[in-house]
């Protein structure tokens, strides 16, 4: 018995020196981290103080300038006889699948985290208002630091050397946990960012200046360049953004991104042409999460008929999202194509659409679905109704109360992918934008052949037009395939 008391002491002592030894060796490694980083920073503000040049903006890229039609024409006997085929429909409403998200429970919990860890830390905390959302993030004031006093090289090579060294990781850590908890995209992140700028230094030039050290510490290629009296922050981007100046530098564009909205666009700007070691992720505009942010729900009631039929939709939506995506920045179609619904509004439209669909022939169901979206909303172009080219995500086009081409295609495979599940292309003729439909059955109608593939044409701008019929002047017109996940 003593002697396996004696060997239990034995291992004790030898767990404690092996956790001693541990912690030494934790200690050591991340004092050489840390001073990796602190050399890294170095080598890059030295790199700073000298590498920048003049360089011409590009022109802004404009999107699709023909005109889209005005008129939508009649589809008298443009009907498809062949609605029975396909399986039935039969799908049933999961209320627990639709449960919604408590936006005030997560803050709540994000914020208990971070209370716990700024008293540890003994750290004090930054208030910060973010699209309804208001919170608190641990922050130290040496953070806080002079801002430039000119627009230099110099000045900003001082900026990177003097913020590096501050305790810049506790904001930076919750800014990242903000991003996780609350489902931000890139472009929410940004936004994000610039705002605690915004707080911190309440002037636009060190904002700037703080967006893109946060962004480059968080892994992404962003630069900075300058001009006069004015700082501008410069995003490499997985998407093109229409309508802003751009630069292209070692083979990437990097767009002019006025976060303040003070719409500044600069034709001569001072940059560099090098980058941050490991910092080469590209800011991504896809928007395949729908952003948890204040809740502000509003109603409104979509009707439309199909044969004898006439259903009317209870829909609501949170306002505050609507606002986010009007600020957002004109991108590819693909984006809008791509782009999640807010977990609001899809529990209104499975509620809502489910039983009208239920009981009925893939195909009857396709075509129910594209006459929602043909007559329960109101058809102007984006110049009557903006004043300018605005392709609208989902929430937007049932918000709005007016939508053109792309706006209904964008919404109608939505409809069709949420419901169907069936493959959606979209289909750019010069100045229209419809879809075509994958079908699991022979069907007659207008086709487009894909990929060896034989797709449906549906248009949800030919108002009361059946599935596979073609608006009759782009009957002959072969269109550029959107293609998206």
């Amino acid at each position: 018995m003593k002697k396996v008391l004696l060997l239990m002491l034995l291992l004790l002592i030898m767990q404690v020196f092996a956790q001693s030894e541990f912690d030494e060796w934790l200690k050591n490694q991340n004092q050489n981290f840390k001073d990796w980083k602190s050399q890294q920073d170095k080598t890059f503000s030295e790199f700073l103080e000298k590498g920048w040049a003049m360089y011409h903006t590009e022109a802004a890229v404009e999107r699709d300038s023909i005109p889209k039609p005005q008129e939508i024409p009649n589809p008298v006997g443009q009907s498809c006889p062949d609605l029975i085929v396909g399986d039935i429909i039969s799908v049933e409403i999961d209320e627990e699948e639709l449960k919604l998200p408590e936006t005030s429970n997560i803050l709540e919990d994000v914020q208990r985290e971070q209370l716990m860890y700024a008293v540890s830390k003994g750290s004090e905390t930054l208030r910060l208002s973010y699209w309804g959302l208001v919170f608190n993030l641990n922050y130290n004031a040496n953070m806080k630091i002079a801002k430039i006093e000119k627009c230099n090289a110099e000045e900003i090579a001082s900026f990177w050397g003097r913020i590096s060294n501050t305790d810049y990781e506790l904001i930076l850590k919750d800014l990242q946990k903000m991003r996780e908890k609350f489902k931000l995209n890139d472009w929410a992140f940004c936004q994000l960012i610039y705002q605690t700028g915004a707080e911190i230094y309440g002037e636009i030039n060190m904002s700037n200046l703080f967006t893109w050290f946060i962004l480059t510490k968080s892994g992404y290629d962003c630069k900075v360049g300058y001009n006069a009296d004015d700082i501008y922050l410069l995003l490499a981007t997985r998407n093109r953004i229409f309508g802003e100046p751009h630069l292209m530098l070692e083979d990437r564009d990097y767009y002019s991104i006025d976060l303040s909205n003070t719409a500044i666009k600069p034709l001569n700007i001072y940059t560099y042409d090098g980058s941050y070691p490991d910092a080469d992720d590209l800011i991504d505009l896809n928007l395949t999460t729908s952003p948890y942010l204040e809740e502000v729900v509003v109603e409104r009631q979509l009707s439309f008929s199909y044969k004898d039929s006439t259903w009317t939709i209870p829909i609501q939506q949170n306002k505050t999202l609507i606002d986010f995506l009007a600020d957002y920045p004109a991108t590819d179609l693909t984006v809008y194509f791509e782009a999640e619904i807010s977990p609001l509004l899809r529990k209104s439209l499975i509620k809502g659409l489910t039983p009208i669909l239920t009981e009925r022939t893939e195909a009857e169901a396709l075509n129910i679905l594209l006459r929602f979206v043909q007559t329960a909303f109101k058809y102007q172009t984006d110049d009557q109704q903006f004043g300018e080219e605005n392709s609208l995500f989902p929430d937007e086009t049932i918000y709005y109360d007016y939508c053109d081409c792309e706006d209904r295609s964008i919404l109608f495979s939505y409809l069709v992918k949420e419901f169907l599940g069936l493959e959606v292309i979209g289909l750019d003729y010069p100045g229209h934008i419809a879809t075509a439909v994958q079908m699991n059955f022979d069907i007659e109608g207008d086709k487009i052949t894909y990929n060896g593939s034989d797709y449906l044409v549906c248009d949800p701008t030919y108002i009361n037009a059946d599935i596979g019929v073609v608006m009759p002047q782009f009957l002959n017109v072969q269109p550029e395939i959107i293609q998206f996940r």
